[in-house]
């Protein structure tokens, strides 16, 4: 499928959402200042490039590998789930909403739809790499995974805990 890594985007990721949000809501309603509008903008380009390849690779490990590559926006399609409010735009108070699409190998409609948290993306440790938010894939309009984090490593369980695990496993 040759998706690529996207543990470097991450980190830039993170820097320009907190960035931008923390540039909006700074300026006052009335103004708009053109270099927030700007690096709204680019935060929101940056959250579609790292956002692409965990769903392409969350799809694939259900067993809907994509044929390309989904084609993401921050714009919602015009028919977005009715869960969706018509006011909402893709730079919410709280995160940024990617919604992509695309089809299957097999010609399966694909919908994704994440939201980046940025009050949990600023509360990662350091060298986490994970992205907190919401991430729904449907195929064919059937819900095939929901997850709260992409790229997340999973929980390491103590050394006691751990041994008696790896105990079981290999000897029996």
């Amino acid at each position: 499928m040759g998706v690529r890594s996207t543990v470097t985007g991450a980190p830039l990721a993170v820097l320009l959402l907190g960035t931008a949000w923390a540039l909006a809501s700074c300026a006052p309603a009335a103004e708009v200042d053109p270099a927030v509008v700007e690096l709204q903008k680019t935060a929101e380009a940056l959250s579609i490039t790292v956002l692409r390849p965990g769903a392409e690779r969350a799809f694939a490990r259900e067993g809907h590998p994509i044929e390309g590559a989904l084609e993401c926006s921050v714009t919602p399609p015009v028919d977005a789930s009715p869960s969706r409010e018509a006011g909402d735009d893709a730079d919410r108070a709280d995160g940024t909403t990617v919604h992509c699409a695309g089809a299957t190998e097999q010609g399966a409609e694909v919908r994704f739809e994440g939201e980046l948290s940025r009050e949990a993306l600023a509360a990662r440790p350091v060298g986490d790499d994970g992205l907190p938010g919401t991430f729904v894939g449907t195929v064919d309009g059937e819900e095939v995974f929901r997850m709260d984090c992409l790229q997340c490593a999973p929980t390491v369980a103590d050394d006691a805990t751990q041994r008696r695990s790896d105990t079981a496993r290999v000897g029996g």
